[in-house]
């Protein structure tokens, strides 16, 4: 066991934390200062290309599905059937589902559902009271990755106006 009996991996020279999620907001500090970050405003927001994150996300749902058939497809049923309309509709749950990956701080989910609630015609002022939703009740790195968010949005917007629209 590590320091506050939390495992770490120092290999590669980074910290790999298991166990608790989301991160606390020490753990978190600490995660990202061992990435190389200077200080704690380079470490908590990182530039990333959502767009390309949301791909990626696709090619590896994509690959697991060659692999694993038969429970990818149940997966895609379970998304399908909890994000159709219902007493809520689609566009709701899929904000819903934004909400959920900001405050546990998954960037790949925020990347997937931030498409997918633009796909659903959600509009910024929607995003942002999602955003404002999450960070109640994640604190504050659900305010890091609520930025995080709103940056995905504009990406994706740049991307539907730019050149071809969101698949």
């Amino acid at each position: 066991m590590g320091i506050g009996g939390h495992n770490f991996n120092r290999s590669v020279g980074q910290r790999i934390f298991r166990g608790f999620a989301p991160m606390s907001c020490h753990r978190r500090e600490l995660y990202f200062i061992s990435r190389g970050a200077k200080n704690r405003g380079e470490g908590w927001h990182m530039s990333k290309n959502y767009v390309e994150l949301a791909k990626e996300v696709d090619k590896g749902a994509k690959a697991l599905a060659q692999q694993a058939s038969e429970t990818m497809g149940a997966f895609r049923n379970l998304a399908t059937a909890a994000t159709k309309s219902g007493a809520l509709d689609h566009k709701t749950k899929e904000l819903m589902a934004l909400a959920i990956g900001i405050a546990t701080g998954c960037d790949a989910c925020i990347a997937y559902h931030t498409r997918n609630v633009i796909k659903a015609g959600a509009n910024i002022a929607e995003v942002i009271e999602t955003i404002g939703v999450s960070m109640e009740m994640g604190g504050g790195p659900a305010m890091v990755y609520g930025a995080a968010a709103l940056e995905a949005y504009e990406q994706f917007m740049q991307e539907e106006f730019s050149s071809e629209k969101i698949g």
